[in-house]
């Protein structure tokens, strides 16, 4: 956890509750603590009042919630790095003061996207471009979203709203890539 400054090597160590993991990362010369992160003897233990970063992995929603709390009442010097399962938990995990959250699904679904776009015969960077595009625009969306959570009727309206922007981002590209089209037979 703690970086060395000298070496510029980083020590890390990693809490797991499946020996099967505890193993495999023990084998990779990682300093590893098997048991349940929710627990403050346990976080302790591992060292977390002098590391920097927490990177919090946990599928369970609620347990990586609680793993949150933990860390802010006694670690609050540890900065947060979240993965979310789904918006809900993005939220949730937000609602917390966790600001460096990616969410699991959407990454992958991104990457998918890509794929399938190079498959259909688009260059990989423009595929890539396109990805992150979108990427960039739900994002934004997200922020937008995130004040009006709790009013279902208002996230409906920027979602709405945020789906225009989209379609209209989209047909300016496609007509981009036209003109490019157009412009090379010239």
């Amino acid at each position: 956890m703690p970086a060395s400054a000298v070496t510029g090597r980083l020590s890390v160590t990693v809490l797991d509750h499946d020996a099967d993991v505890i193993e495999t990362v023990r084998s990779f010369g990682y300093r590893v603590f098997y048991g349940d992160a929710t627990r403050l003897d346990l976080l302790r233990t591992a060292g977390a009042a002098q590391a920097k970063i927490l990177v919090l992995a946990v599928d369970d929603m609620e347990q990586s919630l609680k793993i949150v709390d933990l860390v802010k009442e006694y670690f609050p010097q540890l900065q947060i790095v979240a993965r979310a399962r789904d918006v809900t938990h993005w939220n949730a995990l937000r609602d917390r003061g966790v600001m460096r959250v990616e969410r699991e699904l959407f990454e992958s679904s991104l990457r998918s996207a890509r794929n399938a776009l190079e498959l259909l015969g688009q260059p990989p960077d423009a595929a890539q471009q396109a990805a992150e595009g979108f990427r960039q625009h739900n994002l934004a969306l997200f922020e937008k979203m995130y004040p009006h959570r709790n009013d279902r009727a208002k996230v409906i309206a920027v979602a709405k709203q945020g789906r225009r922007q989209l379609e209209a981002q989209m047909a300016h590209e496609r007509e981009l890539l036209a003109q490019e089209g157009r412009d090379a037979l010239d």
